[in-house]
């Protein structure tokens, strides 16, 4: 009941937060949001697959875990403060890319929920095939999204000579 009304409010949220946003999350949404995933997870019936139980919440995070990772990643190597902020992130790439901020939105919130109907699949359906599924997934994503930069920088090149 509690998951039912907590999905409920979130697509209403979900449904204001479009651009051009009208309604916020904060820390305390957010905080509470997640505390609540984290009780799910306490009392979820999948203990006894130790891997799984820790898999499934990295899953549903992989997004934001690997934008933090990869912006760390990069302001170190450029010589920056690593918690400084930047106009790197994989958003403003798009951005310069010629996506509008309706289309990255919808790729982000496409991507979350193929990954969360992945972390309820893993269990209740066959992990190895469900594993090879959402690897080949996280490739074509990382794949597409390639691609765009990758054309955006070659554009980029081009009109610069």
């Amino acid at each position: 009941v509690g998951a039912g009304a907590l999905f409920g409010g979130l697509l209403v949220f979900l449904r204001y937060n479009r651009p051009p946003a009208k309604v916020f999350m904060g820390d305390s949404g957010s905080l509470s949001i997640g505390y609540f995933f984290a009780m799910v997870a306490l009392f979820a019936p999948i203990k006894r697959f130790t891997a799984l139980a820790f898999f499934v919440p990295i899953l549903a995070l992989l997004l934001p875990l690997l934008e933090s990772a990869f912006s760390v990643g990069r302001r170190s190597l450029a010589g920056n403060n690593p918690f400084r902020g930047d106009t790197g992130h994989l958003h403003h790439q798009l951005l310069r890319a010629g996506l509008s901020h309706k289309q990255i939105l919808l790729i982000y919130n496409s991507v979350a929920a193929v990954v969360g109907v992945f972390c309820v699949a893993f269990r209740h359906g066959n992990r190895r095939v469900l594993a090879a599924a959402l690897g080949i997934f996280v490739l074509s994503v990382v794949g597409g999204l390639g691609i765009i930069l990758r054309r955006r920088k070659l554009d980029a090149d081009e009109s610069a000579t």
